[in-house]
């Protein structure tokens, strides 16, 4: 892609094309330009970035609040960038929609709900533990989730658990 010097048009009809010019200044000189106009005594000690001024330090100002800037320039070096947060996604099973047949504690001593397409897909049936699996498997997937074999094993084990009490009393 190619800026038409004459036309001052950018070729193949790009939308939103751009041209830019990169200007390099060591942050030494700009740092020393200022203090001369200024007639600032201290040395250049630091730059940095908050918002869109560039802030420059000389000496050592122990008055003043250490500020916590957008990005950290030094002297002759790069800009130091802060890394962003992964946003990370919700770690959690949809159960909308379903009712709760109860709350109990179950063998490991958490408080957990017992959920009423898990209670009708393995009542009252004999089922290997593989089949009772992908049957919790399949109930949760229709709800839009996407069981990791913790949760998997979380769900089948408490209704299990439920029924099992259920059987006994």
């Amino acid at each position: 892609m190619i800026k038409n010097i004459r036309t001052g048009a950018i070729g193949d009809g790009v939308p939103d094309a751009r041209v830019s010019t990169i200007v390099r200044v060591a942050l030494k000189a700009i740092g020393d330009d200022i203090r001369t106009a200024h007639g600032i005594q201290l040395e250049f000690s630091s730059a940095a970035v908050e918002g869109p001024d560039l802030v420059l330090t000389f000496g050592e100002d122990v008055d003043r609040p250490p500020r916590q800037p957008s990005a950290s320039l030094r002297p002759g070096g790069r800009a130091a960038r802060q890394r962003r947060r992964r946003h990370s996604s919700r770690n959690r099973m949809k159960t909308r929609g379903w009712n709760v047949v109860t709350k109990m504690v179950n063998s490991k001593g958490q408080t957990v709900a017992i959920y009423e397409p898990f209670v009708v897909a393995l009542r009252g049936q004999k089922l290997s533990r593989g089949e009772q699996r992908k049957r919790v498997v399949d109930v949760l997937r229709e709800n839009g989730n996407r069981p990791g074999p913790v949760s998997i094993d979380y769900y089948l084990t408490n209704t299990l658990e439920y029924l099992e009490k259920e059987r006994k009393e």
